[in-house]
């Protein structure tokens, strides 16, 4: 899940003091809910980022491939997910192991009856039930295309593995190690999740520490007191695996008329990078995010996975690119966030009805922001990720001159919204984001900025000569009135309508009506402004 926290979009010089927005607010919004990891289980830490999409790899039980550093983790997070599993499992070095290693010897007597037959030994891969292809990236291109069988269609010269579950693979990332080559493209193609297993220094403090005093069942062989509890095995994991398998049909029907067309308009996006996705791509693509959704719904909970859908998205497509493999990792993985933006804002069919209802009654209301607030507000639960950016999107103000009735009316329900989602437990990434860039837009002064005379042009008479000497910001309406009118340019303003009428009278009214409707009422009636 993106976990960034609300403060990243405030303006580091705002005084919290002078914000309506205060920090200890901000700090309500969590991500998510519970926190349910299964890898620390295992006595694997620092997975928190990527454990979802390991997971989801579980259920779809398409091949997976790690890509890592040295002592990251790889083997012993594949050996741990077997031994819980219950399932037979070997790891081979692809740099290594030949033919023979995998298949057994031809039995001569088999051959003789024109049968091709194995005579299997404890290496082969024939009863095996989850194998793990390290350094797969080191192996021969004669052994590359061997294993390209095996990954494909789980067979050996046609011959089926019957008893073979799960296919992971590892490599080392490129351009930091020799030896290491990007994969084959056809091999790549083959596996579904392509997952960039953290760094030491890319995980938290407390994880760190973990690593530290962690002993795997490899480490320090000769003092046996410390291997005593070392036998490593997870109960929750193949309950959770087996309770996704069973929503991932369910899942898929709920969110395919979202992640259908999502996909689409990806595909319409990437194509513009000059870069391309073929289609046995998207349907992996298709294929992980029903799967990731469905361990999000069984570790956090359905709510969650409807109030964050498109940032789980956007954190299973990052995990199901081939692109980590090759030499294109870097371009393309900076593009990502600003191709998933420009898919959510192209996404129309699932958003049409709803935002259309809400922009009608709008303008029947002649754009009263504080209704469509509390609509919204009332159906907010309701509504899926999507129909909530679509329509807030569309609290705009009049393109024509606006009143300081309208422009008060705007600030204050731009307010409510926000203090309505910072009061939730937790908020979509997309949509907090949104709300705080259209409530800067209006409302946030630094203290550097607070100088009246470096603010004429906006306050004029009739006659257009600044009035400015008998303004003063110790009264609290002037204070509040002054910050929104300086938020709005003299030419055009945030939201491109014409500013024409913002003169002095359009100040002095705005001061009255903030002045009368919201300071000389009741306590309550402050804070909410």
């Amino acid at each position: 899940m993106n976990k960034t926290p609300i403060t990243k979009y405030l303006n580091k010089n705002d005084n919290p003091n002078q914000n309506i927005v205060k920090q200890s607010e901000l700090k309500r919004i969590s991500y998510p809910t519970q926190k349910i990891e299964v890898l620390p289980q295992l006595k694997i830490y620092g997975y928190s980022k990527v454990e979802d999409a390991i997971l989801a790899g579980l259920v779809t039980g398409d091949p997976v491939l790690l890509i890592g550093k040295h002592g990251s983790g790889k083997t012993m997070l594949v050996s741990a997910i077997a031994s819980s599993l219950g399932l037979r499992f070997i790891a081979y070095d692809a740099s290594k192991a030949l033919f023979d290693d995998i298949v057994g010897y031809p039995n001569p007597k088999s051959l003789q009856e024109g049968i091709v037959d194995y005579v299997p030994t404890p290496l082969s891969i024939w009863d095996k039930e989850f194998i793990l292809i390290d350094e797969i990236s080191r192996a021969m291109p004669s052994m590359q295309n061997k294993w390209l069988e095996i990954i494909r269609s789980r067979t050996v010269m046609g011959r089926p593995i019957t008893s073979l579950k799960y296919i992971f693979a590892a490599m080392n990332p490129l351009g930091e190690y020799i030896g290491v080559a990007p994969l084959d493209i056809a091999l790549l193609g083959r596996f579904a999740f392509i997952i960039r297993v953290p760094e030491i220094y890319e995980i938290d403090t407390e994880d760190i520490k973990k690593v530290i005093t962690n002993i795997s069942k490899d480490d320090a062989v000769m003092i046996e007191t410390i291997h005593k509890n070392n036998n490593v095995v997870s109960t929750t994991l193949p309950k959770l695996i087996d309770t996704a398998k069973k929503l991932y049909s369910q899942i898929s029907q709920k969110y395919e008329k979202i992640i259908v067309p999502y996909l689409f308009n990806f595909l319409k996006e990437f194509l513009q990078t000059e870069h391309s996705l073929d289609g046995r791509r998207l349907g992996m693509l298709n294929r992980n995010i029903i799967a990731y959704l469905s361990i999000a719904t069984v570790k956090y909970g359905k709510k969650y996975v409807e109030r964050n859908l498109t940032s789980l998205i956007y954190n299973c497509v990052e995990h199901s690119l081939p692109f980590a493999a090759t030499d294109e990792a870097k371009n393309i993985y900076a593009l990502l966030p600003t191709l998933h933006q420009k898919v959510l804002i192209s996404i129309k069919s699932q958003t049409e009805l709803s935002s259309k209802l809400f922009q009608q009654h709008y303008e029947l209301k002649k754009r009263n922001i504080q209704w469509m607030v509390e609509m919204l507000i009332s159906t907010y639960d309701n509504l899926d990720e999507i129909e909530k950016y679509e329509i807030i999107s569309n609290l705009t103000l009049p393109k024509e001159d606006i009143t300081p009735e309208q422009f008060l009316d705007y600030v204050v329900g731009v307010r409510k919204l926000l203090k309505f989602l910072l009061a939730k437990t937790d908020v979509e990434h997309e949509i907090i984001t949104k709300v705080v860039q259209i409530y800067r837009n209006i409302t946030s002064i630094t203290n550097i900025a607070r100088d009246i005379n470096l603010y004429s042009s906006p306050l004029c008479a009739e006659d257009g000569k600044p009035i400015i000497e008998s303004i003063t910001l110790n009264d609290l309406a002037t204070d509040i009135a002054y910050r929104c009118i300086l938020n709005l340019p003299h030419e055009k303003s945030w939201f491109g309508m014409s500013t024409s009428n913002i003169n002095y009278a359009f100040f002095m009214k705005l001061r009255i009506l903030i002045k009368k409707n919201y300071i000389d009422k009741s306590q309550k009636e402050k804070q909410n402004l």
